[in-house]
């Protein structure tokens, strides 16, 4: 319910006039008073009030025309610790006790009315009294209360749910096509990952630096399979946690902007790269596999097939007689890549040629 503070004084005559053509306030706008008709300097500001007995605090807005017209109004926010409020920037401090991102900025929405509705007035004509801010402050927040009872506050989990049901839905904004059922996979494990190290419930409008480091701690502490996760596949889990935040933003979630920091970055790690030299290859696939099962033999075709060409498991598993074509001599695999969608040509080499032999003139089946 809206307050109206008891001892608001209207003084005629005492407002502050500009009387030089280059004089300019410092902040606020200039209004027309309601007492004289000159032009004053109308200014806003927030403060808190609380009982010694409690450690809560109600938060006030002044609005100022002047030095005699002075009106102030509960704002119908509370905070729950007085000591969240800082005094000197007007604002509620960044603490985890407090909504302290939704509550500023409906602070400023309300600062910002005020001043749209004082302009309105000023155009028309239209007297500014205490009844005049206190009907803006009381529309404002009977407006912000139903708009809160509409809007749902998303967890992160909510937020994965959410970005999966729209990959599955329309195509990327980005690339203007659907994302590969392996790519949203990566997200699923993403949101698993989160339920099993518990901060799948945090509200988006939470995850603050502090919340990162605890996933970093628990990450690294282990994963579905109670093993330490390695430093690039957490930086995979941050990647896309970075993504699935910014496209709640883009839906109008409050989101905490602490995603978009340095601090909050997708750690790597340098690793061995393990290769093998073509002799070590020939060696492979001169090994006799004849006593032991068949797939033996044909998974080590299948890795030979892969090493030769550079493909990913995904498209080299895909190959057949179709993807192969000859130009000007030179016989290749002619394939498009499925991650990338772009089409690769690569000449075949003598040794996956002998491999083809082996299943009548194509590639071995996956």
């Amino acid at each position: 319910m809206l307050k109206i503070g008891a001892k608001t004084q209207c003084v005629q005559g005492a407002q502050r006039i500009l009387v030089e053509r280059n004089d300019k306030p410092r902040k606020g706008l200039l209004t027309p008073c309601k007492y004289n008709g000159k032009h004053t300097h109308l200014t806003t500001s927030f403060y808190i009030r609380s009982a010694s007995h409690d450690a809560s605090a109600s938060i006030y807005i002044r609005i100022t025309e002047g030095r005699g017209a002075q009106f102030r109004f509960n704002t119908g926010h509370r905070l729950n610790k007085a000591s969240s409020w800082n005094a000197k920037a007007r604002s509620v401090r960044s603490v985890a006790c407090e909504s302290y991102e939704l509550l500023n900025l409906q602070l400023r929405r309300l600062e910002t009315t005020i001043e749209a509705k004082a302009i309105d007035a000023k155009s028309k004509g239209q007297v500014r009294s205490m009844g005049f801010y206190g009907a803006i402050v009381l529309s404002f927040s009977l407006i912000e209360e139903a708009a809160t009872k509409r809007t749902s506050h998303w967890t992160i989990l909510e937020a994965f749910q959410e970005f999966r049901d729209q990959a599955l839905a329309t195509n990327s904004p980005f690339t203007g096509k659907r994302l590969k059922a392996s790519t949203l996979e990566t997200y699923c494990g993403t949101a698993r990952h989160l339920a099993h190290i518990g901060l799948g419930d945090t509200p988006l409008a939470m995850i603050d630096i502090e919340w990162y480091i605890a996933f970093m701690v628990r990450s690294e502490n282990g994963g579905l399979n109670q093993t330490p996760l390695s430093l690039n596949y957490i930086g995979k889990h941050v990647k896309n946690i970075k993504r699935v935040l910014g496209y709640s933003e883009e839906l109008g979630q409050l989101v905490h902007r602490a995603f978009r920091s340095k601090s909050f970055k997708v750690h790597q790690e340098t690793v061995d790269d393990i290769y093998l030299s073509t002799t070590e290859l020939e060696a492979i696939r001169s090994l006799d596999l004849s006593s032991h099962r068949p797939s033996l033999a044909l998974t080590r075709d299948l890795f030979l097939v892969g090493c030769f060409t550079g493909l990913r498991v995904s498209d080299y598993s895909r190959l057949t007689a179709d993807h192969i074509k000859t130009f000007q001599g030179t016989r290749l695999f002619s394939i498009k890549a499925q991650k990338t969608d772009h089409l690769v040509q690569i000449p075949i080499h003598p040794l996956v040629e002998g491999i083809l032999l082996r299943y009548d003139g194509v590639p071995p089946p996956y």
